[in-house]
């Protein structure tokens, strides 16, 4: 029984590890696609020095 507990603790934490990691790659994204339209618009960074 404690086995099967601990077990449960640990897929419970590496799916909690990859939720925050999918989170933080979300956010990640947006930031970049803010920026990225952000500096678009301001003329400053074209189609070839992309982020």
């Amino acid at each position: 029984m404690y086995e099967f507990l601990s077990y449960w603790q640990r897929s419970l934490e590496s799916q909690r590890a990859l939720q925050t990691w999918e989170l933080n790659k979300i956010r990640k994204d947006m930031c970049y696609f803010i920026l990225r339209n952000v500096i678009n618009e301001n003329g400053i960074l074209h189609d070839k020095d992309r982020i």
